[in-house]
């Protein structure tokens, strides 16, 4: 689970790297001004955002179950 909390840092940075700038253009021009490319990138990296938190999500609410059986 750690290494999917690391993944899931690693991805953070190089979508607020390539959203931040882009956000600020397009507020500044038009959305019409982000590249293709940027798009594609960014919504590549929130699909990875969103899978493994809820692959985090899931694992934790396993080991809670688990630890109740237990218990």
């Amino acid at each position: 689970m750690k290494e999917l909390l690391l993944f899931r840092m690693f991805v953070l940075f190089p979508f607020i790297g390539i959203a931040g700038p882009d956000m600020a253009k397009a507020l500044r021009t038009s959305f019409a001004s982000v590249p293709k490319e940027h798009i594609i990138v960014d919504t590549t990296l929130i699909l990875c955002l969103i899978t493994f938190s809820a692959g985090i999500w899931m694992l934790e609410m396993m080991d809670i179950k688990t630890s109740e059986k237990n218990k």
